[in-house]
């Protein structure tokens, strides 16, 4: 599963010590000998001394193949499509008790995404992460160190932030808007204010500047005009914006626009 790729088409990275490693190179070298007799072969046999080595072959072997690649690659697919976005909307992942039961503890991977630089998924104590327990039980006997956390003050200000902009979303949609006419819009952007229109509404985007992922100059070039076409993917070099974001676009709706 491990591959070498082009490095003009992915981002590099020095792999020299794991080339260097003797173990490696012997089991890169017989990968396919080992994978087959190992995953398949082996299994089958044992079946076999009691006279089941079809049932081998297709429980041990194959079932079990498919179950463990769609409990790993669950990672990139249900870990982004079920759950609650507990501690950021800036990216697709969720956190969900149900993912990480099938994951062997992937399952909180909203926080995993917010601050991958901890060793942990799941935060508490209780929560399923067989990886992380064996991590901290490895670091009582000096097998792993320097074990890498966020502070409770980090996890719980991003928690209060993203309940802040459940609420502004929620907000937007129970007032009423202003109508705003491009003169308003420009008279505004005159002033200071930064207003871009997207699909015939207005949206202060002051606060978001910062946070934009495309970068602050990005959206700074579109205030005081109508940015609905990059914002739809409809130019060049432009992507449409996802549901997340149209989402978290809600929260910052001022106005309708109007004639």
């Amino acid at each position: 599963m491990l591959v070498k790729q082009h490095t003009k088409q992915v981002g590099w990275a020095d792999i020299a010590d794991l080339q260097a490693d003797p173990m490696i190179k012997f089991q890169h070298k017989y990968y396919i000998p080992m994978c087959m007799s190992v995953g398949i072969v082996l299994p089958t046999l044992i079946c076999a001394l009691w006279g089941d080595l079809w049932g081998g072959y297709f429980y041990a072997c194959m079932l079990r193949m498919v179950g463990v690649h769609h409990s790993t690659f669950f990672v990139n697919s249900l870990a982004h499509w079920y759950g609650e976005k507990t501690f950021s909307d800036h990216h697709t992942a969720f956190d969900s008790i149900v993912t990480a039961l099938l994951t062997l503890g992937e399952g909180y991977h909203n926080y995993h995404h917010e601050f991958p630089q901890d060793y942990r998924n799941g935060i508490r104590y209780f929560h399923f992460d067989p990886t992380k327990w064996v991590i901290r039980l490895m670091s009582y006997f000096g097998t792993t160190w320097d074990l890498q956390s966020v502070s409770k003050e980090e996890i719980e200000k991003a928690k209060v932030q993203m309940q802040q902009r459940n609420l502004d979303v929620q907000k937007a949609k129970l007032s009423g808007l202003a109508h705003y006419s491009w003169e308003d819009v420009k008279s505004k952007v005159a002033v200071g204010e930064q207003l871009v229109v997207i699909g015939g509404y207005v949206y202060d985007v002051r606060n978001f500047v910062h946070e934009h992922p495309g970068g602050r100059r990005t959206l700074l070039d579109w205030v005081g005009t109508d940015a609905t076409g990059p914002f739809e993917g409809s130019m060049a070099s432009n992507h449409l914006h996802s549901k997340e974001a149209r989402s978290f676009l809600n929260a910052m709706r001022i106005a309708k626009l109007v004639a």
